[in-house]
């Protein structure tokens, strides 16, 4: 019988370490793929999220992107592999600026050489915080937290997706998390979020961050741009960090896939105006999937 064959690669994505960050796949000339197909190619792919470009025109790139259960707007990490991938294997020169076009919307992407490699860096929603009521004894016996006490802020968080952040007095008590995930994803249902972060500061800009997404599908995911980018305007409104400048991210490292992110913030009459979040990303697999 014969087969459609189509190139696709897979890369460890905001992250330079090898098997690190999150993984994203990305299958390349799919513009003629129905979605039943993609949905099919995805589960057989296996990464959290595969991205499928559609169309490549000039400065502008068509996708979407696909977990093995189905479609999703947008997606940080596979975009970060994907422009890595433009420039890395098909000889595109740095300091270029893209559209992504995508279902969420169209993004601005910028590649940058940074250290031998590039940095990918994608402008999203500027996000808005609200205050929410959370019972903290509740939340810090779902999270597994020792002391609720720990818990200092909770915040609710719209960038695209919607978070609950919840911010603890230390890194060490934020590695230490051990969560009850189906309790953690009734918290995030009952609050409209589809994540629940967890965070503190390790320096003046500088943090790390677990991602608990059960209410969506994932326990816990390494990397998280959208994320990332909501997070910004809760730092923001807390007076943590000035809404311009640069913050770093840390992630990943409890689940074995230790990951870096940058957020770049300018601001307006100061107040937050932009986020920008970027990183870097490794190509771990290539090949060809026949359809």
């Amino acid at each position: 019988m014969s087969a459609h064959r189509l190139s696709y690669a897979v890369y460890d994505c905001f992250t330079q370490t090898r098997f690190g960050g999150n993984i994203g796949g990305i299958v390349f000339d799919a513009a003629g793929l129905d979605d039943q197909t993609m949905a099919r190619v995805a589960a057989e792919i296996g990464a959290p999220v595969t991205g499928f470009v559609t169309d490549v025109t000039g400065d502008t790139v068509k996708a979407r992107f696909f977990m093995p259960a189905g479609e999703i707007a947008m997606c940080g990490p596979v975009t970060v592999g994907l422009f890595s991938h433009f420039f890395q294997k098909r000889g595109l020169e740095a300091d270029q600026v893209f559209t992504l076009k995508v279902p969420a919307g169209d993004f601005t992407i910028e590649a940058l050489p940074k250290d031998g490699s590039i940095f990918v860096r994608m402008a999203l929603s500027t996000p808005t915080i609200s205050a929410v009521s959370v019972d903290k004894g509740v939340l810090s016996q779902a999270l597994g937290s020792a002391d609720s006490n720990g818990i200092e802020a909770v915040s609710h968080g719209d960038g695209g997706l919607r978070h609950l952040f919840v911010r603890l007095s230390s890194a060490e008590a934020v590695a230490a998390l051990q969560p009850d995930f189906a309790t953690v994803s009734a918290i995030s249902t009952a609050h409209n979020a589809q994540t629940v972060a967890c965070y503190a500061m390790t320096g003046a800009r500088t943090l790390k961050m677990r991602d608990f997404c059960p209410a969506v599908g994932s326990n816990e995911v390494p990397a998280s741009g959208t994320t990332t980018a909501a997070l910004m305007g809760c730092l923001v409104r807390d007076g943590l960090v000035a809404p311009s400048g640069q913050v770093h991210v840390s992630q990943g490292a409890e689940i074995g896939r230790p990951s870096a992110l940058t957020a770049d913030l300018t601001e307006t009459e100061g107040a937050l105006a932009t986020v920008k979040v970027g990183g870097q990303a490794i190509l771990s697999m290539e090949g060809s999937v026949y359809i």
